[in-house]
């Protein structure tokens, strides 16, 4: 009879690690937390955008890649000690960069 129960628990711990570890791999391959997910790069850039649009100098605010991985991009008028004070390198684990583009202006039609 316990020889049974051997082979049931065993059978038991082999179907549970095989189920959990596919799962535990395919969460870290998508970038999933252990705590939720992590926003898309596109949610963190509306988050934060209109904070950085209020500082003087801020034209505009963009995603790009760098390295072949996205990055937040400011884009600048000049680059000052205010903006860079203010514009954080990395945010929510996502680089940011400030650029150099000078003032936006509107196209006439």
């Amino acid at each position: 009879m316990k020889e049974k129960y051997k082979y049931a628990a065993a059978a038991l711990v082999l179907l549970f690690a095989c189920v959990t570890i596919p799962y535990k791999r395919r969460r870290i391959r998508k970038g999933v937390e252990m705590a939720g997910k992590r926003e898309s790069i596109e949610q963190v850039k509306s988050k934060y955008e209109m904070e950085w649009l209020r500082i003087e100098g801020v034209e505009g605010v963009g995603i790009g890649e760098e390295n072949e991985k996205p990055v937040i991009r400011v884009y600048v008028a000049k680059k000052t000690k205010t903006i860079q004070e203010k514009v954080p390198s990395q945010i929510e684990g996502y680089p940011v960069r400030i650029e150099v583009s000078g003032e936006f202006h509107a196209l006439p039609r």
